[in-house]
């Protein structure tokens, strides 16, 4: 997927809920310097392996600067820093089920302009921690970045049942040693720009080539990327039908672990009840020849309980939110296909979503999630609240 998150449901999450990060923790995130950073990851699903690659540039932020820090993912093993020719001393301290810190002592001591570049490997083996899951046949995991300053790169084995972060974009390079061996690679900036382009052609092909104007910058937090692999077709579970609806039938389909098989089930049932329901309440046709629902137990880290996709009939829906609304999730995200781009505004794509929701559940047999929003106090018309609420 080449798209941004384009249409959210939304729950709670914050980077400070990482294990290993705190806002103690996010004081290191490095006053004394400034550096640029790209990550490469190469994903050997497989064997349930990530090898790592950092390129690092440093510079001081003031005064004189004699180590630089450097994030790592859990678990990471077999680490080197070289610099050229030359191995460099490192500390490093591993967080159990949490992300890496190390330093980096640099050969001399860096002072005003002057800047050091080095070069950090390391792999990480098989995790089972919720936000980093890499086990053989199966990667979803975060992807560590540098924070400001940096690119993650993604390599994804073509043959896989892959899902990118939608922030991310394919490489506009693709170099050889990746394609032989049968990858591909994306590469992830700062998700905000991503946002803000979705429609932008000129900036997302600027950004595929990792223009300096796309590096992750507004957020300081050592995460940019998520990405889910799949290779072992007995990790994966698929529930499928084909749906009469007006443009004639559709292929409805949902990925799930095997692990959720029966919140998978349900899902399934409410969806298949769902798409023709919600044809008849939009009034037009699904644009789509398919509707896939993939389960994802990421999206929820960085503060959804659903994501559309509306220009790809596409879906992605956690299990195990911890709040009793995952058929409410899931149709919500089903209308997207039909409030979505189509719209111009945003807002009027989640309060048509949110009201076919509503109108259908008692039909589908669920009860929405109570949010108390009468207690919020508005009682604006529906229509004035372009221009805000008083």
């Amino acid at each position: 997927m080449s798209r941004w998150r384009t249409a959210v449901f939304v729950v709670l999450g914050c980077l400070v809920l990482l294990p290993g990060f705190s806002p103690a923790s996010a004081d290191l995130l490095f006053p004394d310097q400034n550096t640029a950073s790209e990550s490469y990851y190469h994903l050997r699903v497989e064997d349930g392996e990530i090898d790592v690659r950092v390129d690092m540039l440093a510079q001081p932020a003031s005064g004189a600067l004699d180590e630089v820090w450097v994030w790592l993912m859990p678990g990471a093993k077999e680490i080197t820093v070289t610099q050229g020719d030359t191995t460099l001393e490192y500390e490093y301290e591993g967080v159990e089920d949490g992300l890496g810190v190390m330093s980096v002592a640099l050969p001399a001591t860096l002072k005003g302009k002057l800047t050091a570049e080095f070069e950090l490997r390391y792999v990480v083996g098989t995790q089972d921690i919720p936000e980093f899951s890499i086990k053989p046949g199966a990667i979803e995991s975060l992807f560590v970045s540098q924070g400001a300053g940096s690119f993650v790169l993604i390599d994804v084995p073509q043959h896989g049942e892959n899902v990118v972060d939608s922030g991310c974009i394919l490489g506009a390079s693709q170099p050889g040693s990746v394609k032989e061996e049968g990858y591909e690679r994306w590469v992830c900036g700062e998700p905000i720009v991503a946002a803000l382009s979705a429609d932008n052609p000129d900036v997302l092909e600027r950004c595929a080539k990792m223009s300096d104007s796309c590096r992750q910058r507004v957020l300081d937090f050592p995460i940019s990327a998520w990405a889910q692999s799949v290779t072992d077709p007995s990790l994966q579970g698929r529930l499928k039908t084909t749906i009469e609806l007006g443009r004639g039938p559709v292929e409805l389909e949902l990925k799930y672990f095997k692990s959720d098989a029966a919140w998978a089930q349900k899902q399934f049932d409410v969806s298949s009840a769902a798409l023709p329901k919600l044809e008849g309440l939009f009034g037009w046709e699904y644009p789509w020849e398919i509707a896939l629902l993939r389960q994802s137990n990421q999206i929820e880290f960085v503060g959804a309980a659903g994501v559309a996709f509306p220009t790809e009939g596409e879906m992605l829906i956690a299990a195990n939110t911890g709040f009793d609304f995952d058929e409410e999730v899931t149709v919500h995200e089903l209308a997207h296909q039909w409030a979505g781009y189509n719209l111009e505004q945003k807002w009027v794509w989640e309060g048509l979503a949110e009201y076919a929701t509503t109108v259908l559940a008692p039909e589908l047999g669920f009860t929405m999630y109570d949010r108390a929003w009468d207690s919020y106090g508005y009682d604006d018309p529906l229509a004035t609240w372009y221009n805000g609420s008083s």
